[in-house]
């Protein structure tokens, strides 16, 4: 399988807060991403390029039954490291998005640290080109459940081509050995640009 494609966000399975479980990152997927992903670089310039991103594929995990949309923002890099935000819109339209901020450190080879108010995650990515393909998981003293999915540019998510590297994506996640169900949500909308007016009339 040609894995070629570009990365993301990993900061999704920060949403699955009331899910916690004691499992931790599952080896077997990680080598096979690592082994699938044939050592993808630059992935903080690459996730820079990106954003803003919007997730658009998850693990059937039920967030996205509480969560209408979310995404992403990344920092330009300095060096191996970056900054990122992360922004949840509720369902609920009454209650204030859930907005969470990263430090991310690239490890190598698709590998990337992130660190949120003293949790911590690794996040592996494949797929590196017009999306962003992940699997995440906590490492200690973090504990929660590993999560997988995708981000798409905001600006370009209807594109035939972000199209069918999200189908592309499912498949390596898959074939990486992430079992568990993914699923379409629901996408942000990009924002849009004010139409001018000229003389009264709207362009």
């Amino acid at each position: 399988m040609n894995l070629t494609l570009s990365v993301v966000v990993a900061t999704l399975s920060l949403l699955v807060f009331n899910e916690v479980s004691a499992l931790q990152c599952n080896e077997g997927i990680i080598n096979n991403v690592l082994k699938l992903a044939s050592c993808p670089t630059n992935m903080l310039q690459k996730l820079h390029a990106i954003s803003p991103a919007t997730i658009a594929t998850l693990d059937d995990s039920g967030t996205h039954r509480v969560f209408k949309c979310a995404e992403a923002s990344f920092q330009a890099p300095q060096h191996n490291k970056g900054n990122a935000s992360f922004t949840a819109y509720f369902r609920d339209e009454s209650k204030a998005p859930l907005q969470t901020f990263y430090h991310l450190e690239e490890v190598g080879c698709g590998h990337m640290h992130q660190t949120h108010d003293g949790e911590h995650f690794n996040g592996y990515f494949l797929l590196v080109d017009k999306i962003a393909c992940f699997y995440r998981c906590p490492i200690a003293p973090t504990e929660g459940i590993g999560s997988a999915g995708a981000a798409i540019p905001m600006n370009n998510q209807y594109d035939l081509g972000v199209k069918a590297q999200l189908l592309t994506c499912k498949l390596a996640l898959a074939a990486a050995g992430f079992l568990d169900a993914l699923i379409d949500v629901d996408t942000c909308a990009a924002p849009t640009v004010p139409r001018l007016n000229v003389l009264g009339i709207g362009l």
